[in-house]
This record gives C-alpha cells, structure tokens and sequence, in this order.
C-alpha cells in the first residue's frame, strides 16, 4: 500500500456537457468519516484539481454507486428526534418520524400529516444545476444527514447519470431564471457573521467556525457554496416559505440588507468588492488605537466617508473600508480632513497619519497609483466637541472630489460555466421519470401528482421495502440508523397511524415538529442546549438568563392574548430589547393552530373584576408605576422611553400582549411563574399593600388600576421620573405650551402637548390650526442650545397637516372661491388650570374663541374644538373650512373622513358639505349668527 502522502483519492462528478463522468485526482487526505466533505461542485471550482483525467465507468461507479461506496452513510437527521427520542415512548419517536420524513406521502395514513417537500417548481432559479445532479443522484453523500432518500441505489452507474440528467432538465424546463454568482459588498461578511451568530440561526444550525465540531442536534445545511449563488442564498433567506412550504426553515424577517450579509457570510468564496463598509467602536482614547484587535459595537454600510455613518455622539471611532476604481496610472493627492484624529491607508500602506486631539485639520500626501482597483481604509476617532470628516482626491484628468465618487458601487459577475439549456427530449423523458421515481409524491408539480402504489402504512411489513438496511429495488434508500428503524417499527406495529392526538399530544408534536424546543422549554421538554447556550447573548449581562435566553412556555396560553400568540407566531416579535435573538415567523397551518392549543391547555378560572372608574386608574397606576410608587420604570422601558436601570421590556405594551387576569396573578408572585426572575412582588401575598396611601392600601385594587392605566399604551400619560437625556418636553400633569419656530406650522406656531399624547400646532399668523399629531410632543434641542436657529419638527407619529389659508371667512355666496389671504387678526390666548388653551382671533366685528381639547374613549384618542362666536347681530352667518383634500367621503350627514386618514365630525344641528375646487375638495360649513353667542364643536380622530 502507497504511503499516506503518495496516495490519491478518486473524485467524480457527472458532466451533462459531454455525457461522461469527470474524475479528479487529489492528494489523499485522511479524514474521519462524520468531517462530512461532499464533493464541491464545478460552480464553486471551475476545476477542482489542475490534473483531470476523463473516464467513464470506474469513475461513475465511485460516485453513484452506494454498493461499492467505502464512507459511512449518515441516517436522516430530525433534530427533536435526536435530542428526545431516548426520553419518549417509541410512539412518539416514531411519529415524529412517520411525519418528518413524509413517509405517508407514499404510505397513506388517516391522521399524520406529513412534511411537504420543497418547491421544484424554481429550483433550477436558485440552485446550480451541477448540484441538483449530484445531489438527486446520491443525496446523503451531498449533504450528510439529509431527509430525502437515494432513489437510484439499484441501479447502475450508467442508468442512474442518464435519468438524473433527463430529470434534471426537466426540473430546468420549469422555470427561464438561472442562478447567477455576485461578488458581495464589503463588510459583508463580518456584518452577516454578527447577524448569524445572535438572531438565532444556531439554535437549529452549526456554527460555522472553523474550530467547531457539529452537533448532533443540528439541522444539516450541506455545501452552500456549491449549491447556490448570493441573491439566490439572500432570497430563500428572506423568504424560506416561498422554496420551502413547509414552514420548518422560518423567516426572522430580515432586511435585504441583512439577507445579503448573512448569505455572504454562508459562501466564504464569494469576493467582497463593492461598496463602503464601517465598523463602529465605542472608547475614550486620545489617538487612534489598532481597531483590527477589537470588536466593533455596530457595523454596516454608507456611501459616504463620514464621521456620522454610525449615528455620531462623543467618544467614538469608526473604520471605513472600501475599493477605489482609479482610472489610469499616474500620480493622485489624497486629501484628508477630520476633527479628531483620522488616518488613510492605500493597499496596507499607511499614507496620511492626521492623528490627535484638533479642531478641522487638513492633511494631503501624494502617491502613485496603477489604473484599476485600490484598497483603502480609513480609521476616525471623535474625543469631544465638533465631528466631521472628509476625504477628497485628484489626479491625472480627474479635479479635486469626494474620494467616495471613485469607490466601487456595482458588484460584479463572477465568471462561471454556462447555465443549463434544457434539452426537449431530455425534458420530456425527465417529466416521465419524475413520476415514474415516485419523485411526484413528494413534490407535486403542477397536474403531474399521481396517485402512489405503495402499501398503506397499515400494511407495511418492516422486514421488507425501506424499512431494511438493504432496501428492495423500488425502495427508496434513507440510511435509518438502528434507533430511527426501531422506532419506526414500533410505530407501524402499534398503528400509529389511525390514532388520534390528544391536545397535549399534540401540542408536543407540534413543538418537536417546528424544533421550538430548540429555543423554549414546556414541561420540563427541551430549552437551549448546553453545547448552544453561549450562542444567546444579551445586550445587558446584567439581566442574567431573563436578558437574553428565550422564556419558558408553561403557562403561556394563560399568559399570553391568543391574538397576540397568533400575531407572535405568524409574524414574529422582537419585544424585549435585551435580547439579540429573534422570535421568527412561521407561516405553517400547524404553528397558526398552536395558539388554541395553549389557551386550551393553559386556561384557569378567571378572577372576580374588580370596579374603577378610568379616572382614578390612571392617577393611581401612574403614580405607582413612576418613582414615588414601586419605580417600575427603574427596569422597564416605556414606550420610546428608555428605563432608568436595566431596558425590560416595555410597559405600554404589555395591556396588548398580556391577559388581564395573568397579570394580575403574576405581580403578586412572579416567582411561581418564573423562578429566579429579578422582577420583585410589589404587592405582597396576602395582606394591604406597601403603599397604603393609594386606593386605601387596597392591594387588589392597585394592581387593577396599574393594569387600567397600562391599558392606555403608547398614549399612557409618561410616569413621573422618567427622565430623557435630550431636551424633550413631556407633559405629564398638565399641558404645556411651546411657542417658536415649528416646522409646518410658520414662524409664529404656538405648540400645544396635552399630557394624552396628543399635540397640536397653532398657526398664530394665519390663525389656523396647522398640525395635529400623537406620541411624544417635541425636542425643543434645537432652539434650546448654539444660536437656536430653524425649524423644529415634531416629535411625535401620525402626524396630519391641514390646509394652508384661513379657516373661517365671509363669502358672497357659497360658490365663491375661498380667499388666499387671511382677514383674522391673532388676539391672543388664554390658559385654563390645567394650561389648556383657548385662541383667541377677530373677524371683523367678530369675536371667535377656538377652545381645543382632547377627545378619547376606549378605543381611540383625538382632538375636540370648540368655538364660541360672539356677533353684534349685523353679520348674518360665517363660512367655515374644516378641511381640504384629494378625497373627502361621507360616511353620514355630519361625519367625513378626508385622504381615507382624518375623521371629522360636526353636531347633528349642522350642515357641512363638500364642494369642488381646483382639483381638490372642501369640506365647509354655513354657520348663522345671531345677537346670542353661537357655539359648536367639530372633533378630528385619526
């Protein structure tokens, strides 16, 4: 025998392109069988070793034939299974099987529902046909530990390169998109490797360092560089459910951006070319440390060289990346400026050192450059006070610019063999075949499903068909391990499949199924696995397990809103900010149903109600929540609002998540719920409350008024003590009132925030309401530091801006053009004890007072205004404009919605009507005046 550094390994493929295999000679390589090393595909490597010699049988017959194959097949790998099976009746085990590996798709079974297989309708758009063909035609030696069988195992090497091929084609036939390789952005990888490693691809997946040893338990992902390009890897990242309709891989609904990144990251040998790349690191230093030793706070993407790429702030540095396309050879000046310290390196050559602690500095170095592509990076620290950085270039035929104009921004197409031409006659016999496989059973394509003619899996003898270790002609070849076979047998034997789950049983199942398991723990089943643990991390170590390992399950139908569960389920959540791992999205009937299931199995008697009017709630709530209560807000996050500890999650939303009755059980004793939580019992078991002020010391009732209070979420009036570090202003008791320049309502806008959440702008010039908003008020930051100049926008969402002119005028007759020009003179305003305001303006000889107010009920929040007109009696009536837009609709005679988003509404007594003009509606109102003061109120909601 050769010595191990003389010996040489065999490596084949088939290639359509001449009809014969291609064989490889490698140096041999010992490796233990479990390294599982399929053969890379010709889309990887355009030639996998520099010596290729071409032969058509021997070869074929090392490759497809699993008689003469010498390495270990590994069985199907269904990770609840591997993790649980030793702990579960045979039963169970065997079930999940029975469904996992869609064994009734051949084997009819009135209750187990298989797994569907994925979409082939596009593979041949998403997936190198090079890799369909080696894949189909040995599925396990490609991808170790896969779920789909060998179908060609009997057959001989000749036979099976043939119909792989015609089924190939076929499945090539289906669809005109073909995979093409990309070159990725810079940065890429680094970024997608932060995303991989935290949203929670390892709790199912590998880690892909390569120091570490695959677990078990992982979901096998194969070679993923010789199965697909980037936007194709990219695209089933975002949308898993579209190739794979089974809903087991889910979606943690990441941006394109991230997809990339992360496909990026998956495919090592994709080049990273385009683009400007930053990382961010947070530090006190006086010069520029060696950023390459240290792990950035953020990372991503801008297309410009700026010192506000992360956000700014003080005490930071930033690392920019990036490629420079220089045009022809010769001699360029590089241009560097920055307050602080900055330095420039030009392919790994340090050029500019504009290093320290200074005020905008300009630094400029020459050098020469060959025409074609440049490295560059650039590193930037801000120690205090202005922040700005600035990179410019020029050269040979090129004036002085912003040096990112010349950074490669297109990515590029790799070079790689030609994509598959389906050949008619191929397709044709490849259209047979896929039915004659039985491959239609699994992956119905269009009308082609046909009915199978194996035996109902009643009927199975597990002494023969693919049952065996040596499976029978026309049986499938899955590897079972001797674990998988034993519990398939039992299963079959004891009839699983016409026995119905129970909902418990079920619910189990249902968790095993998806892997939730992987993540979450009910009944003592499943939770993150040591060998993962690590792999969860919070943003806060502080917070301990509760910051960043997903929580347990038991009790959750209680818990949770069975809406919300469903909402949590199908789209996903990313509600406790501590935590880097996502709840993904499942889309598979079986999850949708799980809702009902907990709420089924977790329901408990509900507790007696308790009576408060909303009033005395929310003063009551809101003063326990905030700094003279139990300082809830010491760990809980409010809204927008950060808390003043730890970030937990937050409390406005916790009435839309929670149900009532959890809450009010969890507050007294959360450490039945969860034990070792840091959340502290407020209200002790038994006994008056610690606060014996509030609601009489009633500890049933403060609670329920805690709960009342929450109810009011984003527009819960904010708690005392909760203190933002910008110059936001909150109103809390009362409202207040914020005269400057506001952007949209001019330079004489008075700002009104109400202590509801709802804002409003007055334009005092025109004498006109201009805005209406909800949320926060505004960051008077603007105006309230350097020379205060500009607009200031507000701070809030839901932001509606009214019609520009005036709001009330005297007219002819009412088909006379509304005047451009206001004709109202501002008199002022007065305060009520609560600093609400009243407007007052002239008409004339007309008084008017515009009284605005907030309008809420259980279900929504608005504005009411009320105006009083006072007339001498000499004026017969007044027009009013309430509103202008593209679309006002009627929804009665005195209620109308405007651009499908404002809500007005008029007192039964009025008249309103719409009229058009220049391409736009109006909504006005007649209002006739007497000698008698003339009173009415109209309400916005929105």
């Amino acid at each position: 025998m050769l010595p191990a550094d003389r010996r040489v390994t065999i490596l084949a493929y088939y290639c359509p392109a001449i009809g014969t295999p291609r064989v490889v000679w490698q140096p041999f390589v010992p490796q233990p069988f479990d390294e599982r090393t399929p053969v890379k595909s010709a889309m990887k490597h355009n030639m996998l070793c520099q010596a290729t010699v071409w032969y058509f049988l021997p070869a074929l017959v090392l490759l497809t034939s699993t008689r003469f194959a010498t390495c270990q097949l590994n069985h199907p790998i269904i990770p609840a299974y591997e993790r649980f099976a030793s702990q579960q009746n045979g039963l169970s085990a065997g079930r999940l099987l029975l469904g996992e590996l869609n064994c009734v798709a051949c084997h009819q079974s009135s209750t187990i529902k298989g797994k569907p297989a994925p979409n082939l309708q596009s593979a041949a758009g998403r997936i190198a046909h090079e890799y369909l063909q080696q894949f189909i035609a040995n599925p396990n030696r490609i991808k170790p530990g896969t779920t789909m069988p060998n179908l060609f195992h009997h057959q001989s090497p000749t036979k099976t390169a043939a119909e792989v091929e015609a089924i190939v084609h076929y499945l090539g036939s289906l669809t005109d998109v073909r995979p093409t390789q990309q070159t990725a952005r810079i940065g890429s990888k680094a970024r997608g490797k932060a995303i991989y490693e935290t949203v929670g691809c390892l709790a199912c997946h590998d880690d892909k360092q390569a120091d570490s040893k695959p677990l078990p338990t992982s979901v096998p992902q194969g070679d993923l560089s010789a199965k697909y390009s980037l936007s194709s890897l990219a695209n089933f990242l975002r949308t898993p459910h579209e190739a794979r309709p089974a809903g087991r891989m889910p979606s943690f609904n990441l941006s394109q951006q991230q997809a990339d990144d992360v496909a990026s990251y998956l495919l090592p040998d994709v080049p990273e070319q385009a683009g400007i790349a930053f990382s961010e690191f947070r530090g006190r230093w006086k010069r520029i440390p060696d950023f390459s030793q240290m792990t950035p706070t953020s990372q991503g993407g801008t297309e410009t060289f700026n010192a506000r790429a992360a956000g700014g702030g003080d005490h930071f540095g930033l690392r920019f990346e990036a490629q420079l396309e220089i045009p022809r050879s010769g001699t360029y000046h590089f241009h560097l400026g920055s307050d602080d310290g900055s330095k420039l390196w030009v392919d790994k050559d340090l050029l500019i050192d504009n290093d320290g602690e200074h005020s905008m500095n300009w630094l400029s170095k020459t050098i020469d450059l060959d025409a074609g592509i440049h490295q560059i990076t650039l590193d930037y620290i801000e120690i205090g006070g202005g922040e700005e950085l600035e990179l410019e270039i020029e050269g040979p035929g090129l004036k002085r610019r912003k040096a990112h104009e010349l950074v490669r921004k297109e990515i590029g197409v790799l070079d790689q063999e030609k994509p598959l031409l389906p050949n008619p006659s191929l397709v044709s016999n490849g259209r047979l075949l896929f039915e004659k496989k039985g491959c239609v059973h699994c992956h119905p394509i269009g009308k082609s499903q046909t009915a199978s003619t194996a035996p109902d899996l009643l009927a199975l003898n597990a002494e023969r068909g693919c049952l065996t270790e040596q499976p029978s002609v026309n049986a499938p070849l899955f590897a079972f391990s001797p674990q998988q076979r034993k519990s398939l047998n039992q299963a079959i034997r004891k009839r699983v499949g016409t026995q119905t789950l129970s909902a418990p049983e079920k619910l189990s199942s249902t968790l095993q199924t998806f892997n939730c398991v992987a993540c979450h723990e009910r009944d003592g089943l499943g939770g993150v696995e040591q060998a993962r643990n690590s792999h969860f991390v919070s943003t806060q170590p502080e917070m301990g397990d509760e910051g960043r390992l997903p929580p347990t399950l038991d009790h959750i139908g209680e818990k949770l809103k069975p809406d919300w569960l469903t909402t949590v389920l199908t789209q996903g959540a990313k509600d406790r900010p501590s935590m880097k791992t996502r709840m993904p999205q499942f889309q598979a009937p079986e999850v949708q149903e799980l809702g009902n299931l907990f709420a089924t199995l977790d329901r408990v008697e509900g507790l007696p109600e308790i009576p408060l009017t909303r009033k005395e709630s929310r003063q009551a709530g809101r003063k326990m929540v905030g700094n003279k209560g139990f300082s809830c807000i010491k760990c809980h996050t409010f809204g927008k609002y950060n808390a003043t500890g730890i970030q937990a999650i937050s409390m406005t939303t916790m009435n839309k998540r929670l149900q009532e009755d959890w809450f009010r059980r969890y507050v007294r004793n959360p450490q039945i719920y969860r034990r070792g939580t840091r959340m502290p019992s407020a209200w002790p078991a038994e006994g008056e409350s610690l606060l014996p002020e509030i609601l009489g010391g009633n500890s049933d009732r403060q609670i329920q008024a805690v709960w009342n209070y929450l109810a009011d979420g984003d527009r819960a009036r904010v708690p005392s003590g909760l203190v933002t570090n910008s110059m936001e202003l909150v109103p809390t008791d009362e409202a207040i009132i914020y005269r400057n320049f506001i952007q949209g309502a001019g330079p004489r806008a008075i700002g009104v925030g109400f202590p509801e959440q709802v804002s409003l702008a007055f334009d005092a010039q025109g004498c006109r309401l201009a805005l209406i908003w909800q949320g926060s008020f505004i960051d008077a930051k603007r105006h309230w530091t350097g020379r205060g100049q500009g607009f200031e926008p507000p701070a809030g969402g839901n932001l509606i801006t009214l019609a520009d002119g005036p709001e009330f005028a005297l007219l002819a007759s009412q088909d006379a053009t509304w005047p451009s020009e206001s004709e109202l003179t501002f008199r002022g305003y007065r305060l009520s004890d609560e600093n609400r305001p009243t407007f007052l303006y002239q008409l004339k000889n007309l008084s008017i007072q515009d009284t605005p107010n907030v309008m809420e009920d259980q279900q929504s929040v608005g504005l009411a205004r009320t105006f009083t007109i006072k007339s001498d009696g000499s004026t017969p009536g007044i027009w009013h404009r309430a509103a202008v837009g593209q679309k006002i609709e009627a929804e009665n005679d005195h209620q109308f919605v405007v651009d499908d988003t404002l809500q007005i509404k008029f007192p039964a007594s009025t008249q309103p009507q719409i009229r058009n003009r220049q391409g736009k509606q109006e909504l006005l109102l007649y209002i006739p005046l007497t000698d008698q003061d003339t009173t009415f109120t109209q309400t916005y909601s929105w």
